[in-house]
């Protein structure tokens, strides 16, 4: 027999008792009795808490539901310019809109696949209202917030070229450059790229790119 079932059935016993009691006699409780059994009441319920399966019990939403950790940031094993950006993009056929800083950071591939891993946007796609643009805008926020804004992660916004794979039209997404200097797609709607999982980044016919 489980300790919370022993405890239960004196806690229960204690209380019938005193109401045997002064259903019998017609007397009221001596209150130095009275004093006892609130004192060994008190004693069981502190003892039943402190039993395993009430532990298990009351903290089982905590255990089964833990908050994740925060991301650690990550870790940096190069540097390129935004010149060799521009000439990593080109031939790709990403038209990049607006100017690039001067350098960025670059981290492995393990360590962008990491942050993917951990990035999930809660809020479905929603067409016409959060749709590829809104999902690709805030998986760069999230990903210059990670990093600083020291990592090249970029915006594209296109679609792609004929006899490629895969086929789509219209679409925006990410791209992110590791410490080797190859440029990935990432794309958490699964068009571009799979979800949480970079691609080799492909020739495609672009409108803009930002990074």
């Amino acid at each position: 027999m489980s300790p919370e079932i022993i405890y239960a059935i004196a806690f229960i016993t204690v209380i019938l008792l005193a109401i045997l009691y002064t259903k019998l006699t017609g007397n009221k409780i001596p209150p130095k009795v009275k004093t006892a059994v609130h004192i060994f009441l008190t004693l069981i319920l502190k003892a039943v808490t402190k039993t395993p399966g009430v532990k298990n019990l009351c903290f089982v939403k905590a255990t089964t539901n833990p908050i994740p950790p925060p991301l650690a940031p990550p870790v940096y094993s190069g540097k390129i310019t935004g010149t060799e950006i521009m000439a990593l993009l080109k031939p790709l056929g990403i038209k990049m809109y607006g100017p690039v800083d001067k350098d960025y950071e670059l981290t492995g591939i393990f360590e962008i696949e990491r942050f993917l891993k951990h990035y999930h946007e809660e809020l479905p796609y929603t067409k016409d209202d959060y749709d590829c643009d809104d999902h690709a805008w805030l998986m760069r926020a999230e990903a210059l917030k990670w990093s600083k804004g020291r990592m090249p992660w970029g915006y594209v916004e296109g679609e792609s070229i004929p006899d490629a794979s895969p086929q789509f039209g219209p679409h925006a997404f990410n791209f992110v450059i590791d410490a080797r200097k190859a440029v990935w797609f990432v794309d958490e709607l699964n068009v571009a790229a799979g979800k949480d999982k970079p691609v080799v980044a492909y020739p495609i016919k672009s409108y803009m790119g930002r990074v």
